[in-house]
């Protein structure tokens, strides 16, 4: 049992080593990285798929966007 117990001791030594240190929490780094992470986060348009492809759909989406001034809607191509 004691043989056991330094074994499982050792195997937690060697796993809490490998752990990243862990910084301390800077609030305004955090912050900068959320905003990051979702540039999109203050923007609440609703974003329309369309088909990047159809030549109806590319002409509907640039009529949109020239007679659109308040950018109501985001577009995003269903093409990868």
């Amino acid at each position: 049992m004691a043989m056991m117990r330094i074994g499982l001791l050792s195997v937690l030594a060697r796993t809490a080593s490998l752990r990243p240190a862990v910084a301390p929490v800077n609030r305004a780094a955090s912050t900068r990285r959320a905003a990051a992470a979702d540039p999109f986060a203050e923007n609440r348009a609703p974003i329309v798929l369309y088909d990047g492809v159809c030549r109806m759909c590319n002409f509907w989406v640039n009529w949109v966007l020239d007679n659109d001034p308040t950018a109501k809607l985001r577009f995003a191509a269903l093409q990868s």
